[in-house]
This record gives C-alpha cells, sequence and structure tokens, in this order.
C-alpha cells in the first residue's frame, strides 16, 4: 500500500493529472505493507481487530515478473489490491473489492467515498460493525453507480458494537 500522499503525479501541458509508474526503489521507500501490520496486530491476540483500508487505487509495475501467473489471468487483477489473509476474530475492510480500482473522479471531497460514507455511519450507535459497513457499502455502491464497490471480509464469531446508546436515551 503507498500513501496517497507519496503517489508520484504531474500535469500535462493540457493540464491533466497522471500518475506516474513507481519503480522498486519508490515502493522500498513508501510503500507499507498491510499484511506485516494486520499480522502484527493479530499476532497480539486481541478480542477482535477490525482493519479498515481506504487504499483502492491502481498501483503500476515496471517489472511485470512481479505480478503473479494467477494475477495475470484476470485483466483488472494487477490494477488494485491483492487479497489479505486474515485471521478468526477479525474483520478487513476496503475501499473497494481485489483486482479493482475506486471512483476516483474528483468532485471536491474532502474524503474518499469509502471514508466519506464510513465517516456517516461509522458512529451510529447499537448496531453490529457488519450492518455499518453494509450501509457504507449501499453508500459507495450508489454514489459511484456501482463502479467501486467496497469490500469486506469477517471472520467475526459474534456481533460487535462499537458505540452503545446510553440508558434512557
Amino acid at each position: 500500500m503507498i500513501p496517497a500522499d507519496n503517489v508520484k503525479r504531474k500535469k500535462t501541458k493540457d493540464d491533466v493529472k497522471v500518475e506516474i509508474a513507481l519503480s522498486g526503489s519508490d515502493l522500498k521507500k513508501h510503500a507499507i505493507n498491510a499484511q506485516n501490520l494486520l499480522d502484527a496486530i493479530t499476532d497480539r491476540n486481541p478480542f477482535v481487530t477490525i482493519f479498515l483500508l481506504d487504499c483502492c487505487r491502481p498501483y503500476h509495475l515496471h517489472n511485470k515478473d512481479l505480478i503473479t501467473p494467477e494475477e495475470s489471468e484476470e485483466d483488472n487483477q494487477s490494477q488494485g489490491l491483492k487479497k489479505m489473509s486474515k485471521k478468526d476474530g477479525s474483520l478487513i475492510a476496503f475501499g473497494c473489492a481485489p483486482g479493482y480500482t475506486a471512483d476516483d473522479e474528483e468532485k471536491g471531497d474532502t474524503n474518499s467515498l469509502f471514508t466519506k460514507y464510513l465517516l456517516k455511519h461509522i458512529m451510529t450507535p447499537n448496531e453490529d460493525i457488519k450492518m455499518i459497513l453494509s450501509d457504507v457499502i449501499e453508500g459507495v455502491k450508489t454514489e459511484s453507480k456501482s463502479v467501486q464497490i467496497p469490500y469486506v471480509r469477517s471472520e467475526l464469531p459474534e456481533k460487535i458494537y462499537l458505540f452503545e446508546q446510553a440508558p434512557g436515551k
């Protein structure tokens, strides 16, 4: 995963933004290995792990030898994120499904579609995190006209509530 502020961009003479492919040294310098981070968290055996990633921009490799044969079978596979392995008691949510990219049209919003709808629904009291993410998915799908579909993988053994409404309210 490469933070958006580390993605190299340039403007063409027509004032169009173009992403520049990153080299291997750029990846070593700027990339974050999300799978290693998830493993480090789950290795501590927390009751539950909720891992939300709004990282769905395309990536481009100079070295096509780094793409495995399974990835090259689908045209779109090398354009988006790879699947992450998960452990029991974890939930992983991505801004979009593996192998696909986000609807990153600039609409003047401060946040991406995924973050926009996550912020809208995350504070819902007495609601299971999976149901909150269902609302997020529906909002992103609707606004992007199904160009972007968030992806959730859950191995949660029970309902997880992030916020409870105080009694009497």
